[in-house]
């Protein structure tokens, strides 16, 4: 079973957030309806733990302006790690109006409130369990005339 070990509410939003990628030097913006969309997402292998889904999540180009690594940058971008199935699973809720912030007539609240408080306070972790978190950062280009990962 899925479990988290934050504020559930917050994985719901960051399924709804807008990305900012660099794609062949080029800037590419994914709204957050298509975050989930194929073409967005790719496959890394974690040594101990298998394949990870990464879909985009957030606004690289904010962490490259803050590095001041904009010269010359092909490729950057601001991934989630998830296992297998994750954007498949979230992709037909997000289109059916589950993660809206649209109140329900009548309920007072928005179909993403009612997730969080359904399914957060049953995906806590319990006693003696752990959470992970894995966090990957490539960065390649050249050294002095020399390309280095």
């Amino acid at each position: 079973c899925y479990k988290v070990s934050w504020n559930f509410d917050m994985v719901l939003v960051s399924q709804n957030r807008d990305s900012v990628m660099i794609e062949d030097g080029k800037r590419v913006a994914v709204p957050a309806g298509q975050q989930h969309d194929n073409p967005f997402i790719h496959e890394i292998e974690v040594a101990g733990l298998g394949k990870l889904e990464a879909f985009p999540n957030g606004d690289a180009l904010h962490y490259v302006e803050m590095l001041d690594a904009a010269k010359g940058l092909r490729r950057s971008g601001r991934y989630t790690l998830r296992w297998p199935g994750w954007s498949a699973f979230w992709a037909p809720l997000k289109e059916l109006g589950f993660l809206s912030e649209d109140k329900v007539p009548g309920t007072g609240n928005s179909p993403r409130e009612f997730l969080g408080r359904l399914l957060g306070p049953q995906l806590q972790y319990g006693p003696g369990e752990k959470d992970l978190c894995v966090m990957r950062n490539v960065f390649s280009g050249l050294e002095d005339g020399r390309a280095k990962t």
